[in-house]
């Protein structure tokens, strides 16, 4: 039996175990800087739910993971012959 307080370790972590895994929220203005896309291309694209997964936090407010950014540029490599497999 287990006492009030104990942790369970057959549970999910809790939030505040998961945050420290997350990915960083990275703004419109930081995608277009390290991709070099327009800010007003991300918003197109948003509009017309394609391109980079994007985290709308409040009605003003869409954050990207960085993870998804990561994800969506691996996506998009273009291997030439002479790449290693």
């Amino acid at each position: 039996m287990k006492r009030s307080g104990q942790f369970d370790k057959t549970k999910e972590p809790d939030i505040a175990e998961r945050s420290s895994t997350r990915s960083p929220l990275l703004t419109a203005e930081e995608i277009a800087q390290i991709t070099g896309l327009s800010v007003e291309t991300l918003a197109q694209w948003r509009s017309q739910k394609k391109g980079i997964p994007y985290v709308k936090i409040s009605h003003n407010c869409v954050r990207y993971r960085l993870s998804d950014l990561d994800v969506w540029l691996v996506e998009r490599i273009v291997r030439t012959h002479g790449d290693a497999a």
